[in-house]
């Protein structure tokens, strides 16, 4: 099932929040202040749920609730993690911290909500990932081991056809990593775009710091 933002956001109200889903904010479109934005929302996601079939004669569909449910288990972890554009997630959401919440965007910009086991989510990212999948002959560059001071603008500039990951972290709503993972003649860097800062890792680093980040149990 593809949602909508806007039905995302009526699947917040059912769970009683009307805050900002982590990493997808509400829209306020100019000259609107947040109640009126809220309104607009609700009143579209409303018909969109309606439209998948979701709410039938006025009551949430058991799919509905699910999705529902799901969507409570994001908001209310204490941490989120984004890769690319594409997917939010919230890692480590049940008894046995084994189970990540992901919301995933596809290219017409609807979302799909799935609850799946964390290792299963980490193969996929490693899979849709050409720079992932040889992560043992990723060197390091000695020479530029150490962060460095790079503008953006020259990075994104310089790598804008470049494949790339980008990994980003919330904690209690608060920021911790925003970074880049991209290859330059083979050799592996990390590009913390907050502090403007570059270095050189090699594969097993990448390797471990992503599945830190994505809390996966192995």
């Amino acid at each position: 099932m593809r949602l909508t933002l806007e039905a995302l956001y009526v699947l917040q109200l059912f769970n009683d929040s009307s805050e900002d889903l982590t990493f997808l904010p509400l829209t306020i479109l100019e000259g609107e202040d947040r109640k009126s934005a809220l309104q607009r929302t609700i009143k579209k996601g409303y018909d969109d749920l309606k439209t998948e079939g979701l709410i039938i004669d006025g009551r949430p569909t058991d799919e509905c609730m699910e999705y529902g449910y799901y969507l409570k288990e994001y908001q209310e972890s204490s941490y989120h993690y984004q890769i690319d554009q594409d997917y939010f997630c919230a890692p480590a959401i049940d008894e046995f911290n084994r189970m990540t919440v992901v919301l995933r965007k596809d290219e017409e910009g609807r979302y799909v909500i799935r609850r799946l086991a964390s290792v299963l989510f980490l193969s996929i990212i490693l899979k849709n990932h050409q720079m992932l999948h040889y992560l043992d002959d990723r060197v390091k560059d000695y020479l530029h081991s150490n962060y460095e001071s790079e503008p953006a603008f020259r990075v994104f500039a310089y790598h804008k056809n470049d494949e790339a990951l980008r990994i980003a972290v919330e904690e209690f709503d608060q920021s911790t990593q925003d970074s880049v993972y991209f290859l330059d003649d083979e050799s592996l860097y990390e590009y913390d775009i907050t502090n403007q800062m570059q270095r050189s890792i090699d594969g097993d680093e990448l390797c471990q710091l992503i599945v830190r980040k994505m809390r996966v149990e192995v």
